[in-house]
């Protein structure tokens, strides 16, 4: 899965299957902090993971983490 390479190559954390299941549940619960949308199913979000700000690239529509962003990407005010 490409978000599992970004995940571990931009923040050094392991996506497993309880971390991905803790992204999609914060992003559809409203806990996680939305940057941006980048199309009508698509957005940006912020999630705290392990201490680290996490930027995800999620399809809202099929629930699904297209990728990991770096965090050079997030340049967002809190």
């Amino acid at each position: 899965m490409h978000a599992v390479h970004r995940m571990r190559e931009r923040y050094g954390l392991n996506l497993d299957d309880a971390t991905q299941e803790t992204i999609h549940r914060r992003i559809q619960s409203g806990r996680a902090r939305a940057v941006k949308a980048q199309e009508d199913d698509a957005g940006t979000f912020v999630i705290e993971i392990a201490g680290q700000d996490v930027g995800v690239l999620y399809s809202v529509a099929n629930l699904k983490i297209i990728t990991i962003l770096p965090p050079t990407d997030l340049r967002v005010s809190r």
